[in-house]
């Protein structure tokens, strides 16, 4: 009985106090909380930060690749253009020579028995003219362009892209 004759004459008192411990505790719990978030998000942008720097240090990787793939079949198409060129002046020159793999087939009903005078022999073999000449070069550079592009992409594939 006298605790309810307290109570009733410090009733306010005893819910200020209960309020304000109810807020103390509220606030422990928020403070707590904030701190947990800070710290999962402070761990979450370290991880993101490791993974960027990561991201970062593969593309610089994959960028030396590329270039060292790159200058390896540009100096290989080089030169096989060189060597080309090269080749196509030899024959123009006349210190060099396109082979070809002819044979010049008898006339329909021409025996060469019968009318031995009536061959030609000039003592030169099947000749390409200048412009045939112009184009197997020009063909040739393009075969070596092609597979120069061709292997530089499948090595940038398996090098570059599949890593």
């Amino acid at each position: 009985m006298i605790f309810l004759q307290l109570a009733a004459k410090y009733w306010y008192a005893i819910v200020i106090a209960a309020l304000t411990a109810l807020a103390g505790y509220l606030y422990v719990g928020l403070a707590h909380e904030q701190k947990a978030h800070a710290e999962t998000r402070e761990a979450y942008a370290q991880e993101k930060a490791l993974e960027f720097d990561t991201a970062i240090l593969k593309k610089r990787q994959q960028d030396v690749q590329t270039a060292q793939i790159d200058q390896k079949f540009t100096k290989e198409l080089s030169d096989a253009k060189s060597e080309i060129d090269r080749l196509a002046a030899d024959v123009r020159r006349g210190t060099s020579r396109l082979r070809v793999a002819a044979t010049c087939p008898a006339a329909p009903g021409a025996s060469t028995e019968a009318h031995p005078a009536a061959s030609v022999d000039d003592g030169t073999g099947p000749r390409l003219t200048d412009a045939a000449q112009r184009d197997y070069f020009a063909l040739r550079a393009g075969i070596e362009t092609a597979t120069k592009q061709i292997g530089g992409l499948q090595e940038y594939v398996l090098n570059v892209c599949l890593k």
